[in-house]
């Protein structure tokens, strides 16, 4: 599993926690907690997004989504 990866499982699993904690009623100092270190966690993990050594070979031009193959019809 990849840097990127990482980062992505681990702000999703503490967006999860944090819905979690929300849904049960925990205490407002953790769910405060939580809702802090998301930001944090958000910003690092735009930060790993846009460092990524590895860019991607589909272009905007050619493909409309990267995660997707589906190739623009180009009336060209």
């Amino acid at each position: 599993m990849g840097q990127l990866s990482k980062a992505v499982l681990i702000v999703s699993s503490v967006l999860v926690i944090y819905l979690i904690s929300i849904s049960f009623q925990f205490s407002f100092s953790w769910i405060f907690l939580l809702f802090i270190t998301l930001h944090f966690l958000l910003v690092w993990l735009v930060i790993k997004i846009l460092k990524d050594p590895n860019p991607s070979t589909k272009t905007f031009e050619r493909y409309f989504y990267e995660d997707e193959s589906y190739q623009r019809n180009n009336p060209n």
